[in-house]
């Protein structure tokens, strides 16, 4: 995970950082942000996404137009490794 917030930091894709919540096995949640979401949020977050267990879901936030490239490549990079 913290290649990937490296890589979205790249001049080249221009990420502040990347904010992530792994959904693990057992049904928990580990997440970038614990210290200020619970379980119960971050279980809020995997139901919206359509996360599932094993499944890692990543944030990227500022201007709505930049953010989208940003996902877009960091889908790419996703689908490559």
């Amino acid at each position: 995970i913290d290649q990937l917030i490296d890589w979205v930091r790249r001049p080249q894709v221009g990420a502040l950082g990347m904010v992530y919540s792994r959904c693990n096995d057992d049904g928990s949640y580990k997440s970038s942000v614990d210290k200020f979401y619970d379980q119960d949020d971050l279980a809020k977050w995997a139901e919206k996404t359509g996360a599932k267990a094993g499944d890692l879901v990543c944030v990227l936030s500022g201007d709505k137009n930049k953010v989208r490239a940003q996902l877009s490549a960091l889908r790419m990079e996703l689908a490559e490794r």
